[in-house]
């Protein structure tokens, strides 16, 4: 608190009561005007800390200083070199401005800065705890508040775009009571509102009453996050890609069987092989074959499976998880099997495999799914004849696979494209999905500019972002649709609703 009040802090002890008062007036309505806008909230306090260094570097360079409090302090501080003081009040001037033209940097690190205070706090107090010769009571708490601020440190590190939200609101409700603060002293000069006195007795039980309630949140945000962060797949080295890759195309790498919620009488492999981006640089891609366990007449006629939004992080593959195969990733999977035709799922580049994921990048997408059925007729016998079927993004990657099929992959002719909800017209999608500013479109919106900004070199995320955003944008690209810890990035989102945007109106125009 130091940080944010020192130099401030000076001026207000200097200046009169009118224009405390003023101060105080402006500082009140700032702080109404935060308390609803968290993300704005949170900018501001980046640009508070940076006048608050940048200031008291000036007043300390002016000889302007504080008490310098108890008579050690002061000693330690005569003996200290002369040059000393005024090297840390430059550097305190310089950092302060570097806040402020690194606004977009500071935003990222700030929940950064946040888990390491709450972190160091609780390891002092729980240091404390230790050496106290007061009441075992007291020490128990002490430790007991220690521990629990390591524990919210650690929530803190995991959920960083959270973090960021309630370091904005506790921001803005500080703001309001500092506002209240300043014009009091302005009416009332020297008086401090007076409080009745709580019994003796009652200071114990209310201190052991603060503690349990501590422990419980830090309990429960540690409880929590684990039971959110348990239900993401696990990246496994089946999809490390080869130090070397065959130089064609729709190359079976490496497979392995699938086991988990197969279907009775369906047999089923996880694949890897090799494919191409959009820009004709070799990649590598999985995926899932799945066909009837009893022989059929003749090879199994293929469906190709192109999957719908479910995340751009490499862990949110399809194949990873246990419902690739499942009613929800196929819809009418019974009657498909049932009619002795196979499945070859494709998770994209990007997802399982390294490389870039093509969230509505069409090239990308069709030449996975071509080169999965491709790499799956190393495995089992297939037909030629290859229906494409895909929903929402997959009906996107459907209608791409029907137009390059033929000069892209003459060996796989297409018989039927079943494009389903396709994202056809992603300019005007993403024009309807801005529009409607709910924290699920700011969550697509987060997935296709993160996408394309690693797929085409003209693009770059911070052209379209609030700078202040950079962090919910950032890690919302990191979850999956289906994981329980997309939960979070909703909450974040939802809670900058009445903020500024977090994409700005010019990205309309590319995405």
């Amino acid at each position: 608190m130091n940080l944010l009040w020192d130099g401030p802090g000076r001026l207000v002890n200097l200046a009169p009561r009118w224009l405390l008062g003023a101060a105080g007036a402006v500082v009140l309505a700032l702080g109404i005007l935060l308390v609803p806008r968290p993300l704005s909230s949170a900018a501001v306090l980046c640009l508070w800390a940076a006048v608050s260094l940048a200031l008291t570097g000036v007043l300390d360079l002016l000889g302007l200083r504080r008490d310098a409090g108890s008579a050690d302090r002061r000693a330690a501080r005569a003996s200290r070199p002369a040059w000393i003081g005024p090297a840390v009040s430059v550097a305190s001037v310089l950092l302060g401005v570097a806040v402020v033209v690194l606004l977009r940097q500071t935003m990222a690190i700030l929940p950064i800065v946040l888990v390491a205070a709450l972190i160091c706090w609780g390891l002092v107090r729980a240091r404390a705890a230790l050496h106290r010769s007061s009441s075992p009571t007291a020490r128990v708490l002490a430790g007991s508040l220690g521990v629990s601020a390591i524990a919210l440190g650690v929530v803190a590190a995991w959920w960083p775009d959270l973090t960021l939200v309630l370091a904005g609101a506790a921001f803005a409700v500080r703001t309001v009571v500092g506002g209240i603060t300043l014009v009091a002293r302005a009416i009332a000069p020297g008086r401090r509102p007076r409080f009745p006195r709580r019994p003796a007795a009652l200071r114990p039980v209310l201190r052991v009453i603060a503690a349990v309630l501590v422990v419980a949140l830090a309990a429960g945000g540690l409880l929590g996050s684990l039971r959110l962060r348990s239900g993401t797949p696990a990246l496994t080295d089946f999809s490390r890609t080869p130090a070397s890759l065959p130089a064609d195309l729709g190359v079976l790498i490496r497979s392995q069987r699938y086991t988990t919620d197969v279907p009775d009488g369906v047999t089923a492999w996880r694949i890897l092989y090799t494919t191409t981006n959009a820009d004709g640089s070799p990649a590598v891609a999985s995926g899932i074959v799945a066909i009837p366990s009893e022989p059929g007449s003749g090879p199994h006629k293929v469906v190709a499976i192109a999957h719908g939004t479910i995340g751009i992080a490499r862990n949110c593959a399809i194949s990873l998880g246990r419902s690739a195969l499942t009613e929800a990733a196929i819809p009418a999977m019974k009657q498909v099997f049932a009619n002795g035709w196979a499945v070859v799922a494709t998770d994209y580049t990007g997802q399982g495999a390294e490389g870039r994921y093509p969230y509505l990048v069409g090239q990308s997408e069709a030449r996975s799914t071509l080169d999965a059925v491709r790499a799956a007729r190393e495995l089992t016998p297939l037909s030629r004849q290859t229906v494409v079927w895909g929903h929402s993004q997959g009906g996107h990657a459907a209608l791409w696979t029907a137009k390059i099929a033929a000069r892209y992959a003459p060996d796989v002719p297409i018989t039927a494209t079943a494009a389903f909800s396709p994202a056809s017209d992603p300019y005007d999608l993403a024009r309807k999905v801005l529009a409607s500013g709910s924290s699920l479109s700011n969550i697509v919106t987060a997935y296709v500019a993160a996408s394309y900004a690693r797929v085409y070199p003209d693009i770059s995320l911070e052209q379209y972002q609030n700078p202040a955003a950079s962090v919910l944008v950032d890690q919302a690209a990191r979850r999956c649709a289906s994981s329980p810890d997309i939960l979070v990035s909703v909450l974040s989102l939802s809670a900058v609703s009445h903020d500024r945007p977090v994409f700005s109106g010019s990205s309309r125009t590319r995405v």
